[in-house]
């Protein structure tokens, strides 16, 4: 294989890296995201009195915990 081929190769896979890398931070801010609100709903259920805003938040919660479980499984 001639140093130009290698040079190539080589640039082509920094590319696939970064590419990579930049997917995988993307994801994390998304889970954080998704982590953030799930918090807020969590305090909803927690400190709320008002029974229906609880079932609501509750169920908003569940929601983005299976999405948040999905994309955690992503391989990016």
């Amino acid at each position: 294989m001639a140093a130009a081929e290698i040079m190539n190769e080589l640039e082509y896979y920094r590319m696939k890296a970064a590419e990579l890398e930049k997917a995988e931070i993307v994801k994390d801010k998304i889970l954080e995201v998704l982590e953030n609100t799930k918090q807020e709903y969590a305090d909803v259920v927690g400190f709320s009195h008002d029974g229906k805003a609880r079932a609501v938040a509750q169920n908003k919660w569940k929601a983005l915990d299976d999405i948040q479980k999905e994309i955690e499984l992503l391989v990016l």
